[in-house]
């Protein structure tokens, strides 16, 4: 645990309040087309949310299949807007509840995932605002 808590207390505190996601590769993707980067970051808006809410109950009930779905979910959508300081904490999700294991742990990194989720939603409506 030891090795671990310096790590998951250096991503909840610091990168956190560092810029959380890195748009550079939707707007490579998209040809530097504002109304399709919009819309995705519509898209993102709508569903982050709801599977930050969804991973959070999931979590409280040890429901391991349904962590395991929306960890996977998570990873594609926060790629698309470069939030990459998530990847390590959701692939060990997705692994812990593949194996149904892990409790613990996977309650940690749904905390960290929680903090940073926020953080990055933040980030992503004011991003947001660039294109109205």
């Amino acid at each position: 645990m030891q090795n671990t808590e310096p790590q998951h207390n250096n991503l909840s505190h610091h990168s956190i309040r560092s810029n959380v996601i890195d748009m550079n590769y939707l707007n490579e993707m998209m040809n530097g087309n504002k109304q399709l980067v919009k819309e995705i970051i519509d898209l993102f808006l709508q569903q982050v949310p709801a599977e930050l809410s969804t991973i959070n109950i999931a979590v409280a009930e040890l429901n391991y299949l349904q962590i395991k779905t929306i960890a996977h979910t998570m990873r594609s959508s926060l790629a698309v807007l470069g939030i990459s300081v998530l990847t390590p904490a959701l692939q060990e999700m997705e692994r812990l509840s593949g194996e149904q294991t892990g409790a613990t742990r996977i309650k940690e990194l749904n905390t960290t995932l929680q903090l940073i989720g926020a953080q990055a939603l933040e980030d992503v409506q004011t991003e947001r605002l660039q294109y109205d």
